[in-house]
Parts: C-alpha cells; sequence; structure tokens
C-alpha cells in the first residue's frame, strides 16, 4: 500500500558560488564613499548642477525651484550622484509596491542613454527612506519593470522643512555599469527628474533640461566622460545541489543538481541554466544586512526577465511565465547601436510532466525614428505529439517632429498533432498620439485580427485562453489638464470605444 501522507523535504547539501575568469568591479580610491553624507573633498572634480528646469507642470515664469545642488561624477566602473537637497514641502517617503510608485511619495528619477543615441536606456528612481526601483527604457518611454539592477542609494533626512523654513537632505548614489551592454566610449545621456512638492500642496517635477519628458530617453543632457567605462569579460557560475523526498507523485526520492552561468562582454551577453529552483523562480531581489554586512540576493528568474524589452513584440508571442517547469536552457544577446538581438533554447515540462522544447530568436533593427523585426518561434511536446513553428514581422515608425506614432505586426503559425496540419496567422495595426505628463491631447487606436487555425502555445492569449478566429478594434483618446494650483492640479477627461466580435 502506497504512502498517502506526503513527505516533503528540500535539504540544501551544498550552496556555492564560483566566479571564474571575472574580475571583481574595483573602485578607485577617488570614488565617494556612498553613505549619504556629502564631502566635498569626495566629489572635487564632479560636474556640479544648480539650474533646473520645472517641466510639470508648464513653467510660467513665476515657479519656485527647491534650492538643489547635484554632482556627478564617474569612473571606469560606476557613475555616482550626489543631491544637496533643501525642500520646503512636506517630505513623503515609502514605497508602498515593488517596482511601481503612489502618487503621492517624493522621488527622484536618474535616467542613463549608455549608448547615446536617444533610443533606449534605464531608470532608477528612490525615495529619502532609500527605497529603490530600477527599469529598462526602450523605444524612448517604454519601460520593463522586469529588469533589476544592483545599485546603492543612501539619503539622510538632516532637517525636515517647518514653519516656512526648508528642509535639508543629503544623498549618494553609486551605479555600476561595468555588466551593461553597449556602452558609449566618449558620451552618455543623462536626466536627472526631481519630484517635489510646494508650500501648498501642490508638486511638480523639475530637471537639469528645459525639454525633459518624463521617464523618457527622447531629450537628454549629454555628459562627457573623463574616462572611458571599461568592458570586462564577466563569468559567474553558480552551484546549488539540492535533495527532493517525493513520495506523494510516485517520482520516489532524487537528487539534482541545479545552477546558472552568466558571461558577458561588451554587447555580448550568454545566460545558462540547469534544474533551476522552481521553490524560488520568480522570487524577487532583496537586500538585508546580517551582523552589519551587507547581503544581497540576487532575483531568481534573470533568465528572462533582464532581456524582456528584445523579445517582447506588439502581440506578445513569447510570453515568458508561459515557461515554468524548466530543467535546463540557454539565452544569448546582443545589443549594439543598430541591432538588438536574442536568441533562447529551453527544455522545460508541461503540467502533465510532458517533455517539450522551445527555441526563439528574434532580431530588431533600431533606427533613428523607426524599428524594424522579425521573430521565429519553433517548439515541440513530445507528451501530445504537438508540434508548431511561428514566423512573425513587425516596425514600429515614430514621427520625430510630433508625438504620433504608428505601429504594425504580422504573425503566421504553422502547427501540428500527431501529423494533422493547420495553418492560420493574425496582425495587428496600431497607432497613438502620445500621452504628455505635462498636459495636452492623447488617443490611441488599433485593429486586430486572429484567423480560424492560428496557435502559438507561449503567446499571452493562448495562457489565458482567448480562442482564435475574432476580430478586435479600439479607439480611445482625450485630454490631459495640469495646473499648477492646489486643488484639482490634475484633470484627465477621456472615451473610449471597444469591439470583439467572432470567436471559435
Amino acid at each position: 500500500m502506497k504512502a498517502t501522507t506526503t513527505y516533503l523535504s528540500l535539504l540544501i547539501l551544498l550552496l556555492t558560488t564560483l566566479t571564474a575568469l571575472s574580475q571583481p568591479q574595483s573602485f578607485s580610491i577617488e570614488s565617494p564613499d556612498i553613505n549619504g553624507n556629502i564631502m566635498n573633498k569626495e566629489w572635487v572634480g564632479a560636474k556640479v548642477f544648480t539650474k533646473f528646469y520645472q517641466f510639470i507642470p508648464k513653467a510660467d515664469g513665476t515657479n519656485q525651484i527647491d534650492s538643489t545642488v547635484v554632482y556627478i561624477k564617474q569612473n571606469k566602473d560606476a557613475i555616482f550622484f550626489a543631491f544637496d537637497y533643501y525642500p520646503m514641502g512636506k517630505i513623503i517617503s515609502k514605497s508602498v509596491t515593488r517596482d511601481r510608485s503612489t502618487e503621492d511619495e517624493n522621488e527622484f528619477f536618474i535616467l542613463l542613454d549608455m549608448e547615446n543615441k536617444n533610443q533606449n536606456g534605464y531608470v532608477f528612481s528612490f525615495s529619502f527612506l532609500n527605497n529603490q526601483r530600477d527599469a529598462a527604457v526602450y523605444n524612448q518611454r517604454n519601460k520593463s519593470y522586469e529588469w533589476d539592477w544592483i545599485w546603492d542609494v543612501k539619503s539622510t533626512i538632516i532637517k525636515e522643512p517647518e514653519n516656512g523654513k526648508p528642509g535639508h537632505i543629503q544623498t549618494e548614489v553609486m551605479i555600476p555599469v561595468g555588466k551593461m551592454q553597449n556602452k558609449n566610449k566618449k558620451q552618455i545621456g543623462i536626466d536627472l527628474q526631481l519630484f517635489s512638492y510646494k508650500e501648498d500642496g501642490n508638486y511638480y517635477y523639475y530637471s537639469i533640461i528645459p525639454n525633459s519628458e518624463l521617464l523618457s530617453v527622447k531629450s537628454m543632457y549629454k555628459f562627457d566622460l573623463t574616462t572611458p567605462f571599461e568592458d570586462k569579460l564577466n563569468i559567474d557560475v553558480s552551484a546549488i545541489p539540492f535533495g527532493v523526498v517525493q513520495s506523494f507523485n510516485d517520482l520516489g526520492d532524487t537528487v539534482r543538481v541545479g545552477g546558472d552561468l552568466n558571461a558577458s562582454f561588451e554587447n555580448h551577453k550568454l545566460k545558462g541554466t540547469l534544474n533551476p529552483d522552481e521553490s524560488t523562480l520568480e522570487a524577487d531581489p532583496f537586500r538585508f544586512s546580517l551582523y552589519s554586512r551587507p547581503i544581497f540576493l540576487q532575483e531568481k528568474r534573470p533568465f528572462f526577465s533582464k532581456d524582456l524589452d528584445i523579445y517582447r513584440t506588439p502581440i506578445n508571442l513569447f510570453y515568458t511565465r508561459a515557461i515554468d517547469n524548466i530543467r535546463y536552457g540557454f539565452n544569448y544577446t546582443y545589443r549594439s547601436d543598430l541591432l538588438k538581438a536574442g536568441t533562447a533554447y529551453v527544455d522545460d515540462r508541461d503540467v502533465d510532466g510532458n517533455k517539450r522544447n522551445f527555441f526563439v530568436t528574434r532580431p530588431n533593427l533600431n533606427f533613428k525614428n523607426f524599428n524594424l523585426g522579425g521573430m521565429y518561434i519553433h517548439s515541440k511536446n513530445e507528451g501530445t505529439a504537438y508540434q508548431e513553428n511561428i514566423m512573425s514581422f513587425d516596425g514600429f515608425y515614430r514621427f520625430p517632429d510630433n508625438p504620433l506614432r504608428f505601429g504594425a505586426q504580422f504573425v503566421n503559425s504553422w502547427n501540428s498533432t500527431n501529423d494533422n496540419p493547420e495553418e492560420g496567422s493574425a496582425y495587428n495595426l496600431y497607432g497613438f498620439y502620445q500621452f504628455n505628463d505635462a498636459g495636452g491631447p492623447f488617443a490611441d487606436f488599433g485593429y486586430n485580427r486572429v484567423n480560424k487555425g492560428f496557435s502559438a502555445s507561449t503567446s499571452f492569449n493562448n495562457q489565458i485562453g482567448l480562442k482564435d478566429n475574432f476580430d478586435e478594434m479600439y479607439v480611445s483618446g482625450g485630454y490631459h489638464f495640469v495646473y499648477d494650483r492646489k486643488y484639482f492640479s490634475d484633470i484627465n477627461v477621456s472615451s473610449r470605444l471597444l469591439q470583439r466580435q467572432g470567436a471559435s
């Protein structure tokens, strides 16, 4: 008689992290100590900013900006920032949800365009309680919040504002850049977007450039490097043997070895994984202190998350959460000014234990005002005898002198089950008049058609159970009013029409 009681124990036999052929980031003696206490001698030679421009709400010539001094310096490994801030309005320092901001908290945003092309970049934001969030930016203002980075920030609230007298806050930031791909050797783009409250309770954003757009790399301050960033060969290998007792599912007791390989150099990055620990597959990065030593637990799904901007398409064909029970896989990406490309192979098991494998490759050409991309996906399920091939082409055009944008994608699938072939197609046409946080009109419109027979097992539509053979059309628009006043400072007036027809 089989045991009906489940005994599940996870025994960590060994946890080792090996670093081979890699050089640790070594900062020069001129590097500031990130402790939230700005020392003049540490910031000698830094670029100093004292002039700022209010961009939300749009300045009317009478706006008063809080006294702020920003220092920026860099070495071959990192960029350093210091903020000497004297706020007149209230200070709210909290972060309710990771990688999402409330509309109330004070946050400062650092935007970096490492390519210096005003196309792609990164945004780093922090509050004055040292809460951090970050995101990758692509197509100027689209963001991938699944991207995570290890960086340091420390703020010291010296004095709160009260009785008409300003407060005083000092913040220091260090952002390592050694493992970022495709770094410009001479000049990068930087923007600092600072959120502050006025004494009457209204808020405003100000920046180091007059034409700043919120969380966009369209307009950036051109920062000349004093020394080129160093590209290193980084290879990190981690091995985690673990044992699993599995009486309930009749698999018997097993011992598996899991681990990860990460290698990067200049524009190239290769990641491999073997038997990732599923209990922490979706774990977020976390920082804590143990016996006064800083400990950083890395995110457990960087295999996909740091490259979703490359694999993302208007019709979401490669929804990575469709791949859950990974046995092994690799993911190679290449990033240059012109070409962003990725290739991945994964072997996993479906919910019934059937062996599946997926191969996906995507090139994406980035020109000044338009992008052209393609994607090929092959998948096979040995247990159900199902296999599919998917070919996709997409493009995106950005008008240089106005916020009007257009995009399109065409996809065709060839799939079969037990040698019974089926073919189908889908396409998406869309456009939008880009929303402006400083106020103005906005609109978006699109048409999506999925023909009978179209199937993509890794698509988002497949994961939510959406059938084929349907049309979808949407139109929306409105106006965003922004006023420099205490009450009703933001007003949105909008309407939306959505129509869907047909389903198999």
